[in-house]
């Protein structure tokens, strides 16, 4: 598996775990991408877009755009991804605590 998969899986699984923290509430782009820089998984906004994206094609996230601005919420599925209870190909299982 090469880094840049490696890489890929854990922010999507980063993503998804900041989400599943918030609660049932929409995130912006930015608090995304600040959240996973603090977490050591920095990313530009074209990627995180592109990890949006993604992760909305799978049923992980809903996406919306007001005002231009990206907003992402966590769906079902996404959570339990999160949570490590369902495993989707792509996104890192959660660490052992």
């Amino acid at each position: 598996m090469s880094l840049g998969t490696v890489l890929h899986e854990h922010r999507r699984h980063g993503i998804l775990s900041i989400l599943a923290a918030a609660g049932p509430f929409e995130h912006s782009e930015q608090v995304l991408a600040s959240a996973l820089a603090e977490a050591g998984l920095p990313i530009s906004r074209d990627d995180l877009r592109d990890e949006l994206r993604w992760l909305e094609g799978r049923g992980l996230v809903r996406l919306a755009y007001p005002a231009g601005t990206w907003q992402a919420r966590l769906l079902r599925k996404g959570h339990d991804v999160a949570q490590g209870t369902d495993r989707v190909e792509g996104v890192h299982p959660p660490l052992p605590e």
